[in-house]
């Protein structure tokens, strides 16, 4: 064991240090700790930091909707379901938002805004109807099928409202297109339209 003061060595039975008297630390072996727990304290700060950025990169890149028609498709459903106007928005495939931009003259952020209040507007009157009637919408996504940059999810809705005092049940099949562009899956345009959001 070595003095961490002067260098000087000492017995490992010596509690303080024979030439400058400085006090000798001792590990649970009776040896000398080369690395006190203050020195390991920034190193634990670091490293707890590190594992919770790295976790929110995970999680931000898993939540991409433009992984996979699947995702697509789920963010479409789920947008639907929230009222998630600017979402639904996220899913207008590029090449479609560049088409409008030239029919109608403006920017995206003002396409953006025009189809976000038209979608509001249908939500407002949806949403009274929904509280009439219990209206409930459960999703289920099934088979997708591919083909040249283009795919059809098949989903399973399950609808359920009341009528009269009754509770009623539907069940009913949908097929939600999407494309594929520069490598991200988008929503087909027609599919936005259906949920009340115009563009002009």
């Amino acid at each position: 064991m070595f003095c961490t003061n002067c260098g000087n060595k000492a017995e490992g039975s010596e509690a303080f240090c024979s030439q400058c008297g400085t006090p000798l630390e001792q590990s649970a072996t009776g040896k000398s700790s080369g690395t006190t727990s203050k020195q390991l304290l920034p190193l634990g700060i670091v490293g707890g930091a590190l594992v919770i950025v790295l976790l929110l990169v995970f999680l931000l890149v898993g939540e991409d909707h433009h992984d996979s028609p699947e995702a697509v498709v789920d963010a479409y459903l789920e947008a639907g379901k929230e009222g998630d106007s600017e979402q639904l928005f996220d899913l207008v495939p590029p090449s479609e938002l560049e088409q409008i931009k030239e029919d109608t003259g403006e920017d995206a952020a003002e396409i953006k805004e025009n189809f976000i209040e038209s979608h509001r507007e249908t939500l407002e009157g949806e949403e009274q109807l929904r509280e009439e009637l219990n209206f409930t919408i459960e999703s289920e996504i099934k088979e997708t099928e591919k083909e040249n940059g283009q795919a059809t999810t098949e989903v399973i809705n399950t609808i359920s409202f009341e009528m009269e005092g009754e509770e009623t049940e539907d069940e009913e099949t949908q097929y939600i297109d999407t494309v594929k562009e520069d490598g991200k899956w988008y929503l087909e345009l027609t599919e936005l339209e259906r949920l009340g959001g115009h563009f002009f």
